[in-house]
């Protein structure tokens, strides 16, 4: 059974700081997010399964419930966008192997589309 925690690390400001939105200074503070996340799972919680730091996502409404690995049944939320959760029964239901397969799914599915 897996297990998904909050986030200590402060989410990524939608907005600039004028006030004005530009998708490339959102998605840089993203990726910035992600390494303080990544950072963070390592450093201060050990990490260092073979999938830590990995990202997997859950469809939600009108987005996506976005998670990065710290094992395969430890999660740690990731607020970007809507900042979306995945429902409490399908993340206790997600056993080690789900995810690992999920995982391996999503590298050949980038695998995949690298090529065109």
């Amino acid at each position: 059974m897996a297990v998904a925690y909050a986030n200590p690390i402060p989410a990524p400001e939608f907005m600039e700081p004028d006030g004005t939105y530009s998708h490339e200074g959102y998605a840089k503070r993203c990726a910035e997010y992600r390494a303080a996340t990544e950072a963070y799972i390592r450093r201060d919680l050990g990490g260092k399964h073979k999938v830590t730091g990995k990202v997997i996502a859950f469809p939600v409404a009108d987005g996506a419930a976005q998670y990065m690995l710290w094992t395969p049944t430890k999660w740690i939320h990731l607020d970007e966008v809507d900042g979306w959760h995945a429902d409490a029964a399908l993340i206790r239901g997600m056993r080690a192997q789900d995810v690992l397969d999920r995982v391996d799914w999503n590298a050949k599915r980038d695998e995949l589309f690298a090529r065109r």
